[in-house]
């Protein structure tokens, strides 16, 4: 009996284990219009443009969510956030400045959404993802960010899901 019970709990301790990896999953992520980063800071966005969205392991935690922004204008897919944010996300690309591009995945409502990349501006590699200029100038009280499209141009358009679109209308930051 005591046998069983040892078994049962090593048995019940792997299965804990193997299911608290830390893949963030649908019911981790947070409500809202979110962008993650890869667990993985070594992986670059050409690495991975290919790979299913959802075997992807995201950070703990978004690096941008819909409270940080002022706005979004959905016909440019630019938006506004202060300089404090813009200035981390600055870190960021300056910690990795892999021409092959730091990718980030964005969310809705605890949804993958799809695959984007910061992109840096003297990388001759082509983004395979919609991407952001890596910020490189920040003087003002906030910052512009637009995410371009793809330069792959047999891919639809990642930026127009109407999850986004619903979202941003939600929380009031929509321009259209």
């Amino acid at each position: 009996m005591k046998m069983i019970h040892i078994t049962c709990m090593i048995l019940f301790s792997i299965i804990f284990y193997s299911c608290s990896e830390n893949n963030i999953t649908g019911s981790s992520l947070e409500s809202g219009l979110n962008f993650y980063l890869l667990k993985d800071t070594q992986i670059t966005a050409n690495q991975i443009y290919n790979s299913n969205i959802y075997d992807l392991k995201l950070s703990e935690k978004p690096f941008l969510t819909h409270k940080d922004l002022a706005y979004y204008k959905w016909s440019e897919h630019s938006f506004e956030i202060d300089s404090s944010k813009a200035k981390i996300i600055q870190k960021i690309c300056g910690n990795n400045t892999s021409v092959f591009g730091i990718p980030f995945v964005v969310t809705v409502d605890q949804e993958r959404i799809y695959l984007g990349a910061f992109w840096f501006l003297l990388s001759s590699i082509a983004p395979e993802v919609p991407y952001i200029d890596a910020p490189v100038n920040i003087e003002n009280n906030s910052y512009i960010m637009v995410i371009n499209k793809s330069l792959d141009s047999t891919k639809t358009d990642a930026r127009n899901d109407q999850r986004i679109y619903n979202t941003l209308k939600k929380y009031g930051l929509l321009l259209d």
